[in-house]
């Protein structure tokens, strides 16, 4: 469970999609789409409930951010996949977000990473594995996964038990 929880991340549109990103988990995803709609709906129903709280979390970690201001900027632009069979949303992109018209996309890795060189940024954070640590987002995630892990399989597992149901 070491890398459940995944970011996609691009410097062109300067987005972060958090998803799932687990082997195990997308095989079961995989069987999911076997299953009738109504089996899928509910899944995604579990999903969207779960990827807003976890949107919820990583928004209350904003506040510890060093610069809370800029943090809840890049907040604004959260956008939750309702489509989606896991957890799924995404942070940044065009999206203006402060009276000036900065967009979230040009505030996201400042915020998140810090930088050594642009003043407005807070410092770098400290690393981690091959990258940075991050001050809110990826730290925020990190704690969350577990629930994130334990609530998707609980409901999957409900879905296939009512999917067996049906389908005898």
């Amino acid at each position: 469970m070491a890398n459940l929880v995944g970011a996609k991340t691009s410097n062109k549109s300067r987005k972060i999609q958090v998803k799932v990103n687990d082997y195990e988990l997308r095989k079961l995803l995989a069987t999911l789409t076997k299953m009738d709609d109504i089996a899928q709906n509910d899944m995604r129903k579990i999903s969207q409930d779960l990827a807003e709280r976890a949107a919820k979390f990583v928004t209350t970690w904003a506040y510890n951010a060093p610069n809370p201001a800029q943090a809840d900027a890049v907040m604004k632009s959260l956008r939750i996949n309702k489509r989606d069979k896991a957890p799924n949303f995404t942070l940044g992109g065009r999206t203006k977000v402060t009276r000036s018209g900065a967009y979230a996309g040009n505030l996201l890795f400042g915020s998140e990473f810090g930088s050594n060189r642009l003043k407005q940024f807070p410092p770098r954070s400290s690393k981690k594995g091959r990258g940075n640590r991050g001050w809110f987002i990826f730290v925020a995630l990190q704690r969350f996964q577990p629930v994130i892990y334990r609530e998707w399989l609980k409901g999957y597992e409900k879905i296939v038990d009512a999917w067996k149901s049906r389908a005898a």
